[in-house]
This record gives structure tokens, C-alpha cells and sequence, in this order.
């Protein structure tokens, strides 16, 4: 990373440049089909369950990152986005800006969306390249479940893996308990939405590894 110097820091809502910023930053590195409108940051801001985290190198925005902090499930959190600036990737702020989302997580366990390595959606290499960043930093799949992106968006969403942060055995009600929050406060869907027992089907009823 050289002598790059990167502070990572919550975005607060009269920081306008920043969010604009932010912003652009969202909408050029996440794939359309698995992103929120960009006026989704502005309302993260302003909800006391979710954190606009933003990296600045020499005074200017080099990544971002969203995360939900339930208030339903206390042991839980949820990487929602995370993403770089295009001329500042290769320097490791993502790892930073990772490490800041866990900071500020306390010892909640950490949920990560991430595309399966299929090739939809955007290249083989992409995904192996982001799934491999994440295995690097200590985040692991949770197996047998093939989750479920409930976004209403354009395009077709791919298919996604759901990892956690720190690598730790899940029981089935747990995890239950887990996406049940994930998709009524992150998506606004129902708590009964039949996709959650859909991803659940695999799992055996006594534990999850």
C-alpha cells in the first residue's frame, strides 16, 4: 500500500461532498442488479441500525461500505456493500475498510452477500477474485444454503453464497432467526417470506457448519 495513509470513518449527514462521492463510487462498482437505488446511502445515513463507513486517502473518497447492525437480533450484523474506487483498488482498502466494518460490529457475528463463483452476472474471475478477498480476511461459507438475494431490481440477480465473520458453527434456528431479520429490515420483506425455508431446505435440523 506504500505510503498511502487511509482513515475509514462513519459518514455523517452533512457531509455532502462525501456522499456524492460515496455515491458515484456505489454505482460504478456494484452490478446493477444487486445494488439499491443510490438515494439508498441517504437513508442508511439517517437509520440508527445501519453505518455509511467511508474510506478517504488524501482527502478524498477511495471506498465505502454499508452495515446493518440489527436491533432485533443483537448478536448479528450484515456487510451489506462494500467497494473501492476503480483507480484506488490493489492498495488494500478494502481490507481496510473490512476491519473497520468489524471494529465497528463489536462482537456481533457478520453476514457477507457475495456472488457464487457461477459466472453470471459479471466474470468467473471477478468472482473468485472477490470470493477469495473475503476467505483471506477470515470469512467462510455457510454450506448447504444457497442464499437469496430478494432485491427487486433491474436485470437478473446471480446466484449468491452467504459467508460469515468469525468462522463459527450456526444452528438451523439461529440462521433462521438471522435472514428473518436480514430480509425485513435490509429488504422489507416478510418475515414469513417462503425463500428463507427454501435456503434452509439442505440444512439438517440440528446444526450447520
Amino acid at each position: 500500500m506504500g505510503d498511502l495513509s487511509v482513515l475509514v470513518s462513519p459518514l455523517l449527514t452533512g457531509d455532502a461532498a462525501w456522499l456524492r462521492e460515496a455515491e458515484r463510487i456505489y454505482c460504478e462498482s456494484i452490478l446493477e442488479a444487486e445494488r439499491k437505488p443510490s438515494s439508498w446511502l441517504r437513508e442508511a445515513m439517517a437509520r440508527d441500525d445501519f453505518l455509511l463507513l467511508v474510506a478517504k486517502a488524501d482527502e478524498k473518497v477511495c471506498g465505502m461500505a454499508t452495515v446493518y447492525r440489527s436491533k432485533r437480533e443483537t448478536d448479528l450484523a450484515l456487510l451489506e456493500y462494500l467497494a473501492v474506487d476503480r483507480g484506488a483498488r490493489g492498495r488494500g482498502i478494502g481490507g481496510i475498510l473490512f476491519q473497520a466494518a468489524v471494529e465497528a460490529c463489536g462482537d456481533r457475528t457478520m453476514l457477507i452477500e457475495v456472488d457464487a463463483e457461477t459466472g453470471e452476472g459479471c466474470t468467473l474471475q471477478e468472482q473468485r477474485q472477490r470470493m477469495r478477498f473475503y476467505r483471506r480476511l477470515g470469512c467462510t461459507p455457510i454450506r448447504r444454503v444457497e442464499y437469496q438475494l430478494p432485491l427487486k431490481t433491474a436485470g437478473v440477480i446471480p446466484p449468491m453464497e452467504l459467508l460469515i465473520y468469525p468462522s463459527r458453527t450456526v444452528d438451523r434456528e439461529t440462521l433462521r432467526r438471522w435472514i428473518s431479520a436480514v430480509y425485513v429490515d435490509v429488504y422489507g420483506m416478510g418475515a414469513d417470506d417462503p425463500r428463507i425455508e427454501q435456503m434452509l431446505a439442505g440444512l439438517p435440523v440440528t446444526g450447520n457448519h
